[in-house]
């Protein structure tokens, strides 16, 4: 690993470490889930008069920071950092985490990788945050002029980039820091979120009750992993309601599952009301769904399971708004649509049924759709707002972001794989990615901008199993350091 200023010697525990790690142990301090970036927003406006550095924040709590060239770099084209401050605030059923208040508890395990308890950590995308604490503190690293940008609420929609103004920036040049596994984006994808509403209409029942739970799986980015064959928690259970339903009368009295529509839900609850004498057949269709979907899941999503539990209940949905219901939600669209015959491995057009939960009026179920075509984004709209009809449901649509289409040259990519071969000796791997990012709309704001992307190792983000490799932290902060040398 090259050295840097910014490098240290943790001399008790023996391991390199870098200020930037300093840095992300400071921002995991405050809550940084979407809409509640407000207090890390304010940390950073503090950080910047701290350190004599021009600082705006905007209505939103995105944060921009200037940095001036040092000497011999005034002539040099401005350099944008950026990345996005808020987290995506998921955590498992036992835990009581609070992410209105309560710091992320990070945990280091013995492979030299980090982890959060119960929760996800923030790596995506508080490596960012922590590489340009690091570089904007360092006094002696040698650089163009830089404005740093901190954007909020981008795991929601992007919502902060496309408040920024043009009018505060010069750079000709920026990199995303909202990237991983040590490679470099080539492009990204658009995306759109839709909200559907489908009235409950309870009645008081006086039957048996049953919750149905779908536990054990793993979960993952709406993007990233959508192409590899996880179970999705909401679906599954569309497809036992459909089963039950279509062998004995049931009536659905609730149903929650998933919290973030660009994350594939882990676990869902169901709430059913059904007559007694049914009981015995109620059980086994729902052991032998749980057999036939263990038999699809087996190799890539094997901790999948199925249970019940007695409920007492008092009042359900009607009996035809539940088959509607349950109709709906088998139909549904979900995951992969379609793969780029053009990029290996390429996922072109996807959706996730990522968030259902309801209450005694009505059930609402939040889509995340994603595609390198805007008009296919479109035509799944079109598409979603037909079966809503059919179905006389309501739909909206909200938070549409365009995505970042690949240009063959980009002369910051180049700069940026020869620094990671030269330090490394390794290629580094170029992959268009089917995650959205803020790089569409920076492209949209700047002046012809070349735009590049890396980051760190980091897995199963968008679950509480996100893990972080120290040592590619360190390792692709330095990388960094070298290519704004470069610049």
């Amino acid at each position: 690993m090259a050295s840097s200023s910014a490098t240290r010697i943790d001399a008790s525990e023996g391991e390199i470490m870098t200020r930037c790690y300093d840095f992300f142990k400071e921002t995991c301090k405050f809550p940084h889930g979407s809409y509640n970036e407000k207090q890390l927003s304010d940390y950073l406006v503090e950080f910047a008069k701290k350190n004599d550095l021009k600082v705006i924040q905007d209505d939103m709590f995105n944060v921009v920071i200037y940095k001036d060239a040092t000497p011999g770099y005034e002539d040099h084209d401005t350099l944008m950092l950026q990345a996005h401050m808020d987290m995506v605030d998921e955590k498992n059923k036992e835990s009581n985490h609070d992410f209105t208040k309560d710091p992320i508890e990070i945990i280091e395990m013995e492979d030299g990788w980090i982890k959060a308890n119960g929760t996800t950590l923030g790596a995506d995308d508080g490596i960012g945050t922590a590489y340009m604490l690091a570089i904007l503190e360092d006094k002696t690293l040698e650089h163009p002029a830089l404005e740093c940008v901190f954007t909020v609420q981008e795991e929601v929609g992007l919502f902060g980039a496309m408040n920024l103004k043009a009018e505060y920036f010069k750079a000709k040049n920026a990199i995303s820091l909202d990237g991983g596994d040590e490679k470099t984006l080539l492009s990204s994808a658009g995306g759109r979120r839709v909200e559907i509403k489908i009235p409950m209409g309870c009645q008081p029942v006086h039957t048996k009750g049953l919750r149905i739970m779908v536990r054990g799986l793993q979960g993952g980015h709406s993007g990233g992993s959508i192409d590899k064959e996880l179970g999705n928690s909401n679906k599954i259970m569309g497809r036992v309601l459909y089963h039950l339903q279509k062998a004995v009368d049931i009536r659905l009295v609730s149903i929650e599952g998933g919290s973030k529509d660009n994350a594939i839900p882990r676990e869902n609850d169901a709430v059913i009301a059904y007559d007694e004498k049914d009981h015995d057949q109620v059980l086994a269709i729902i052991k032998k769904q749980e057999e036939d979907i263990f038999a699809l899941l087996e190799f890539s999503d094997a901790g999948f399971k199925l249970s019940v539990e007695e409920e007492t209940v008092s009042q359900s949905m009607s009996k035809y708004n539940t088959k509607q219901f349950i109709r709906f939600l088998y139909l549904l669209p979900n995951g992969l649509i379609s793969k780029s015959m053009n990029i290996p491995g390429l996922t072109l057009t996807s959706l996730n049924v990522g968030v259902i939960s309801c209450n005694e009026v009505s059930i609402v179920i939040h889509l995340s759709l994603r595609s390198a075509y805007n008009e296919s984004i479109d035509e799944m709209t079109y598409s979603i707002k037909e079966l809503c009809d059919l179905f006389e449901y309501s739909m909206s649509t909200d938070s549409s972001y365009p995505g970042w289409r690949y240009k063959e040259i980009n002369p910051l990519r180049d700069v940026i794989c020869e620094t990671y071969k030269d330090m490394t000796g390794n290629e580094m791997e170029k992959v268009a990615a089917h995650g959205g990012n803020e790089c569409g709309i920076l492209e949209s704001i700047l002046d012809n901008p070349n735009i590049a992307n890396l980051g760190p190792c980091m897995k199963y983000i968008h679950t509480p199993q996100e893990t972080l490799q120290l040592e590619s932290f360190d390792r692709m902060y330095d990388v960094l350091v070298n290519v704004i040398k470069k610049l």
